[in-house]
């Protein structure tokens, strides 16, 4: 780890042992890094990783998608298959995934796949018995201590289809099924807008997939004895959040290095070589006694904080 990480981490330690300590005993934490995007990432979130979670005892670490490169950097199925298994093997093999675009790249080279099997066999299998796998490429995880079931959604397979009927009537079965003392959290790579600085939007707005997520999370809201936390994800490049309909959407930007990713983030500097704001990823406690989402920023960003039991 470079020494301007060493010299940068112990204050962000510090503060997320804090809102640990203060949300008592009924609380929860994860790390959420998301649009990796291999051969433009510096790679040193994995070591940052695994020294925050063990200096914070935080077990649940998830990759929101997009650990590939964009097409433009990988010809072929194989090549995009290495970097999967190149990460996986930085991260031990100890992180909760799901599946973004550039995973499966459907929207880029429909030739460039990912196949379901390969995704299951790089990125889901090494879960073994920790979570509740199906046959699909989405699947459930519960915290019985904190009482927090986390649904894990698929951005799409190789039929080119995402969040279809199927899917989005496993996630409203799995959210109806629980009692009123549990929490939801919801994982989905592509709910957001994407946009370019240029041109000018700093609002954040609904994507299709976004829009038929929410559509089926209203479906069965009034019949949840469960509370829904957020619905964390990915894909934009950018720190959005965004309430709609007494939902909280939460957008973490890309930990891909460099400049370049200022075309879609408008709020941070440039990702600056040898700094520590050459990456980003986000370290989430939620205090289910104050119904409070604290997240803290590591790297190129700010901290955010939401109460998620008073959305109005």
């Amino acid at each position: 780890m470079p020494g301007y990480y060493q010299k940068y981490l112990p204050d962000r330690i510090s503060r997320i042992n804090s809102q640990k300590a203060n949300a008592s005993d009924c609380l929860d934490s994860f790390v959420f890094v998301t649009d990796i995007h291999f051969l433009g990432n510096r790679l040193h979130s994995p070591a940052l990783i695994k020294k925050i979670a063990k200096s914070t005892d935080t077990k649940m670490i998830v990759n929101g998608g997009d650990v590939v490169s964009s097409a433009s950097f990988i010809t072929d199925s194989d090549k995009a298959e290495d970097e999967m298994i190149m990460w996986q093997k930085l991260m031990n093999n100890n992180e909760f995934s799901i599946r973004g675009n550039h995973d499966h790249d459907a929207f880029s080279n429909n030739s460039i796949i990912i196949s379901d099997e390969s995704f299951y066999e790089i990125m889901l299998k090494p879960i073994g018995n920790k979570a509740v796998l199906g046959n699909k490429a989405y699947y459930y995880l519960d915290n019985p201590l904190s009482k927090i079931r986390y649904l894990f959604m698929d951005s799409g397979d190789t039929t080119f289809t995402a969040l279809d009927d199927e899917q989005m009537h496993w996630m409203k079965s799995r959210m109806v099924e629980l009692s009123s003392d549990w929490g939801v959290v919801v994982f989905q790579h592509m709910v957001l807008k994407e946009h370019l600085v240029s041109s000018g939007v700093t609002k954040a707005e609904l994507c299709d997939y976004g829009v038929t997520l929410k559509k089926a999370i209203l479906d069965v809201k009034d019949r949840m004895s469960a509370e829904l936390i957020a619905v964390v994800c990915g894909h934009v490049h950018c720190d959005y959040n965004l309430i709609e309909d007494g939902v909280l959407f939460i957008s973490s930007t890309c930990d891909q290095s460099g400049t370049g990713n200022n075309i879609y983030d408008y709020n941070y500097p440039d990702r600056t070589f040898n700094t520590y704001l050459e990456q980003a990823f986000d370290v989430f406690v939620i205090d289910r006694n104050q119904k409070k989402l604290h997240i803290t920023r590591i790297g190129a960003g700010a901290n955010r904080e939401f109460n998620y039991g008073n959305l109005s």
